[in-house]
């Protein structure tokens, strides 16, 4: 995304889809240069008085990403590869069995090829000696509560039985001579590689998806769509092969979605993809970060990746957790980046060569990687309304924090901790046997998320961290809504939800929207399918006042009242009101909130 943001409050978009490059202040420090070897030269200039509102401008231009389904912000299971249906089965019942939240299944190059010395890639079709119920294994998993994911490449190999009918149709990237331009060196054999800007190839392609989403497949994965082999003679319809390189993968993404809206207008779209470009958002492309090496280099670049994807309005942008390749089975890395993962847009272990599931760790590390499965699983409605400020405003999930609080120029260099929506920021653990970690806390209040210690932020503070936990501050007034207990995301239950709120003397007033819907329909807010229950906490002279306000329409599954538990934290002492319950500082109060309906709770000194 050739987006280039300056601390002056000034943005440069460079809308080229062509291979180019920038030269920011290098040859010459009074000039930023960019380039490429299109003839198009379309720029975007955007001002604006704070970072905040500079990104939100660069939302409208872009796009929002619509709401995932529900499902997608559950734990998804995923390794290179299940070989198998008894394997797949097999792996998913023992993590079910363990007690582990699964809500899908990802299947690799195996669902329609052997292994190494027959993928059969362009077949897209089961395998069938490796998988003989592909129907009933999608059905029995739905069963359970989880979804199952296919990945798909845009090459089709000569050995593949689509090859023919693709070369005949005229369906691929050609030579100069209008030929197929077959990518000779391509890992898997020689392929051609799918003409995605040809409506045409489009419609041929697209017969493949829709045979399996009538299967009951619910997500798909798109790799090596940069094209991953590629070479400057490749001629597409849009142009020649430099001039369109980096707009392939969106027009990938933009074929789904376009196919997705024409076929299946209410169903939400995930569609995993590692190439893009500016606006491919709108199109549900969930990016990764690509076959990142389990090493702690590998695991601390993730930061930077997914803020600077972020400030590129990339709002979805995560890794492989735990890494994906080279290096060994580490146990210490593998927790670290899951306990990360927790504050990610996606959750999502993935791996070769060492199991990606924790099943397969320690008992030592599983008792301290559980409880994330299960906090990522708690913070379902928090995360959820997340993703819908990011439809509905443009605000990303994951924030640098030069993009939240006012911070001296000299510190927006911070890229080791980061704002997870308004509420968290999160300093994850980068170095291996690391005992003490440094961290900048903006200005105001600030409470351990863990301990519940109160902090005085605009400085720096140095935390004792442990394998158990990982740095993650809330700030003082926030409302953080927090889910039950569950086995995946198919059986959250909206009907009883904990609600923690962080007091302090120095927050006055203090509100915040949970957003719930069914979790599926697509466009559920602009139908009006949706509930939104307003938080509002006032600290007046003599009380403190929470007002609770229920509104929005029908939908499936909606709750016609709810139970909601208030859990304040460091509530002074000698506050009391009928149900409150107060034990070292913190109190639940029980409020029953019928939809469509108010609730004022009144805290006072007694």
């Amino acid at each position: 995304v050739p987006h280039f943001i300056s601390s002056s409050g000034y943005s440069v978009f460079y809308d080229n889809g062509a291979i180019g490059y920038a030269d920011i202040g290098k040859t010459d420090s009074t000039v930023m240069e960019i380039a490429s070897g299109s003839s198009q030269k379309s720029f975007f200039f955007l001002y604006n008085s704070s970072q905040n509102e500079l990104h939100k401008s660069f939302a409208r231009l872009t796009g929002t990403q619509p709401m995932p389904p529900r499902w997608a912000m559950g734990n998804m299971m995923s390794r290179f590869g299940y070989q198998t249906e008894k394997e797949a089965r097999g792996k998913l019942d023992s993590m079910l069995a363990a007690g582990y939240p699964v809500d899908a299944i990802i299947l690799d190059l195996y669902w329609f090829g052997l292994g190494p010395a027959n993928w059969m890639m362009g077949d897209l079709d089961w395998y069938a000696p490796s998988w003989p119920t592909p129907v009933k294994m999608i059905s029995d998993f739905q069963k359970k509560g989880v979804q199952t994911i296919l990945i798909t490449e845009p090459y089709i190999l000569e050995t593949s039985k689509s090859f023919a009918e693709a070369d005949q149709k005229r369906l691929f990237a050609t030579d100069s001579a209008g030929k197929t331009n077959i990518v000779k060196d391509f890992f898997f054999g020689r392929a051609g590689l799918i003409d995605l800007f040809k409506p045409e190839a489009c419609d041929w392609y697209w017969q493949f998806y829709k045979k399996q989403i009538d299967n009951g497949v619910a997500g798909w994965w798109g790799d090596l769509g940069e094209p991953e082999k590629y070479h400057d003679d490749l001629t597409f319809v849009a142009g020649k092969g430099p001039e369109v390189k980096n707009l392939y993968g969106h027009y990938w993404s933009k074929m789904i979605a376009d196919k997705y809206d024409q076929f299946y207008p209410e169903k939400r779209l995930f569609h995993l993809n590692r190439a893009g470009f500016a606006g491919s958002q709108r199109y549900s492309s969930y990016p990764w970060s690509g076959d990142v090496s389990r090493t702690w280099g590998g695991f601390k670049a993730q930061l930077p990746n997914l803020l600077s994807m972020s400030l590129s309005n990339v709002p979805y942008a995560h890794s492989d957790l735990g890494g994906f390749c080279a290096e060994p089975k580490n146990e210490e890395l593998y927790l670290r980046w899951l306990q990360f993962g927790v504050f990610n847009p996606v959750f999502r272990p993935h791996s070769e060569k060492v199991p990606s599931e924790p099943i397969y760790y320690s008992d030592s590390i599983q008792k301290l990687v559980k409880p994330y499965f299960e906090l990522r699983y708690k913070l379902l409605p928090y995360n959820y309304t997340l993703a819908w400020r990011q439809e509905q405003f443009g605000e990303p999930l994951a924030a640098p924090l030069f993009l939240k609080a006012d911070l001296p120029k000299t510190l927006w260099g911070i890229f080791d901790e980061y704002f997870w929506g308004d509420a968290f920021l999160v300093a994850p653990v980068l170095e291996a046997g690391q005992k003490e970690k440094s961290l900048f806390l903006p200005n105001g209040v600030w409470f351990d998320f863990f301990t519940g210690e109160r902090f005085m932020g605009n400085g720096y503070v140095q935390r004792k961290v442990d394998l158990a936990t990982i740095p993650v501050f809330v700030k003082a007034g926030s409302f953080i809504p927090m889910a039950q207990p569950m086995a995946n995301t198919a059986a959250y239950d909206p009907s009883v939800l904990e609600v923690h709120f962080w007091f302090d003397y120095s927050v006055k007033q203090s509100n915040y929207s949970l957003y719930d819907d069914d979790g599926k329909t697509k466009g559920s807010f602009a139908k009006g399918k949706y509930e939104l229950i307003n938080f509002t906490f006032s600290n007046q002279s003599d009380q403190l006042v929470f007002t609770l306000e229920n509104k929005g329409g029908e939908f499936e599954g909606r709750a016609p009242v709810r139970t909601i538990k208030m859990v304040i934290h460091n509530l002074p002492k000698g506050y009391r009101t009928n149900g409150l319950k107060s034990e070292n500082g913190v109190a639940v109060v029980e409020i029953q909130l019928p939809k469509n309906q108010s609730n004022i709770t009144t805290i006072k000194p007694q």
